[in-house]
């Protein structure tokens, strides 16, 4: 009501109830327009007419009359419109199709096509006249029939080109892992033989690498034993020497006493001691006899002159304490021994003279045991000094030995580290060529089992493209008899599809010849559990099945057993 009073008022209506209704009325009666479609088919149309005579007498008829041949173009032209007939086959896209200088393949399908959906449509009214006239079984062909015709085509032939590529894709996959398995094939048996070439060249380098080490471990064997027989032998001579320098030893650790208590006598004696001697003029006898046994011993000639200078000198008490004793001859003994017999030059009566010649005394005497003593030592020391150069020089070969063994050692260690290196690589090689002879006989026997299926798929590839260029025509008359067949038997049927082969030929649209719908539209296993189900086999039957399960629109066939 309120939507109502603006329009209203400026209608000058007055805006009251009543009066709003009355204008709302009068708008309903101006501008709402009812249109009612009817069916002249059967007797409900005349029956609507005899109960509501309004339907003539208030409407305007518009009577829709079958669509002329331009109608039918034109509608076909348009739902084809950007739709692509003309499809390369999958597989084949790098082919190219010459065109005509004047249109193109695309371009002529979509005109042959439409021309051939008008004649189909008006073959079946044609085709329907007859039958009326023949069995007096009435069948309109009215234009859903036509618009099923073109969008069924469209989704046909979709249909059977995604099912068509499929198929033969699947099997170009197929060839193409056979033909993969061929490459990998030969590349198998050009890396099995490599790899079995690998294998008798490192398998020969082992057993070298075995001779060697059986070589090297034999020279370390014949070197060991060497150096255990040497190290015996040394052994035994380091006892020899030992009990050779415990021998000496002992002899001279008789007189070492009396040397150092003479050393330490020396020791004793200062420049004082040594000056009282010198100053003698004319010595005592028992002063001028020690120091003749000094000069003896120092090989000087034994006079008071030579005594005073070699009391002067300075080195006189070192050259005492470093004397040669270990060199003192026979002849210089023979003359010490005078002068240490005389009972009046033992060192207490000597020191009632002079505290100084008593430590010489000493050191006299001391020397001269040394001298007795080393006579019967120094055989003994020759002795062991030449077993120990004797024993130097085999324990230097027997170090060298004992080197040259470490040396054999380390070579067999690194021989065997090698070997256990290759080995494992020969292990290895040996294993990957077992694969590898393993995978190349189950590849053999696959390309051998596959070689029939292979040819055998390849017929099967080219007949599904030949198959798809041919989808265009067989798809038109497919989904023509879907869409018109259904009210006629199988006298009707056959004239109709024979006439619109001959057209589809006529037209040059691809197609395959002498095409058995329904094959194309179903397969040998669906009508077979159908005749299990009890539909007989003949082709009637068959085609009134495609039909019912195919159709897009409700199936209109004829039932020739009156099931």
């Amino acid at each position: 009501k309120t939507e109502l009073e603006r329009p209203a008022k400026k209608s000058g209506i007055a805006l009251t109830t009543e009066a709003l209704y009355s204008f709302f009325m009068l708008n309903v009666r101006d501008f709402m327009h009812i249109a009612l479609c009817f069916s002249p088919i059967g007797e409900n149309f005349r029956s609507y007419i005899r109960q509501y005579p309004a339907l003539l007498s208030s409407t305007t008829p518009n009577w829709f009359r079958q669509w002329p041949q331009e109608a039918l173009l034109e509608v076909a032209s348009y739902f084809l419109r950007g739709f692509q007939l003309n499809v390369v086959v999958p597989g084949k896209e790098d082919e190219k199709h010459r065109d005509s200088l004047v249109m193109t393949t695309e371009n002529v399908l979509q005109r042959d096509i439409a021309h051939a959906f008008s004649i189909i449509h008006s073959s079946v009214a044609k085709m329907s006249e007859q039958m009326l006239l023949e069995v007096k079984r009435y069948n309109y062909v009215t234009s859903p029939n036509y618009l099923q015709l073109v969008s069924g085509f469209k989704e046909l032939l979709e249909k059977k080109r995604l099912e068509v590529s499929t198929a033969a894709n699947r099997l170009r996959n197929g060839l193409s892992k056979i033909a993969d398995t061929q490459e990998k094939v030969s590349l198998m048996s050009e890396e099995l033989k490599i790899s079995s070439e690998q294998v008798k060249i490192l398998a020969k380098e082992c057993e070298e690498f075995i001779t060697m080490i059986e070589i090297q471990k034999s020279e370390a064997t014949e070197q060991k034993e060497k150096v255990d027989a040497e190290a015996v032998i040394i052994r035994r001579e380091e006892v020899i020497c030992l009990d050779l320098a415990a021998t000496a030893r002992a002899d001279l650790e008789v007189v070492m006493p009396m040397i150092d208590a003479a050393v330490k006598a020396l020791d004793a004696l200062n420049k004082k001691d040594i000056s009282e001697v010198k100053s003698y003029g004319r010595p005592p006898m028992k002063i001028e006899k020690v120091m003749e046994a000094v000069l003896i011993l120092l090989g000087k000639e034994p006079t008071w002159e030579n005594a005073k200078k070699v009391l002067s000198e300075s080195t006189f008490l070192n050259d005492l304490k470093n004397f040669d004793r270990d060199h003192i001859s026979d002849k210089t003994l023979k003359r010490i021994a005078i002068y240490t017999k005389n009972p009046e030059l033992e060192p207490d009566k000597v020191a009632v003279v002079s505290l100084a010649c008593k430590s010489l005394m000493q050191w006299i005497m001391a020397i001269e045991n040394y001298g007795k003593v080393y006579r019967i030592v120094a055989p003994k020391q020759e002795k062991l000094d030449n077993a120990m150069r004797s024993l130097e020089e085999k324990q230097a070969a027997l170090a060298a030995a004992k080197k040259k063994l470490e040396e054999l050692q380390a070579v067999i260690e690194e021989l065997y580290r090698q070997l256990s290196e290759k080995t494992e690589l020969l292990n290895e090689l040996r294993a990957k060529e077992e694969r590898l002879r393993k995978q190349l006989e189950r590849a053999i026997i696959l390309v051998e089992s596959l070689s029939g299926e292979r040819e055998r798929w390849i017929e099967t590839v080219a007949q599904l493209d030949l198959s798809f260029e041919k989808l265009p025509g067989d798809c038109l008359l497919s989904i023509a008899f879907m869409s018109y067949l259904g009210a006629f038997d199988t006298k009707y049927r056959e004239d109709l599809v024979t006439k619109w082969s001959l057209l589809i030929k006529d037209l040059l649209i691809p197609s395959t010849s002498e095409l058995k719908i329904t094959n194309f539209l179903t397969d040998a296993v669906s009508i077979r559990e159908w005749n299990i189900q009890g539909l007989p086999a003949d082709n009637l039957s068959t085609e009134n099945g495609v039909l019912v399960t195919q159709g897009s629109r409700w199936p209109l066939i004829i039932d020739p057993q009156m099931q």
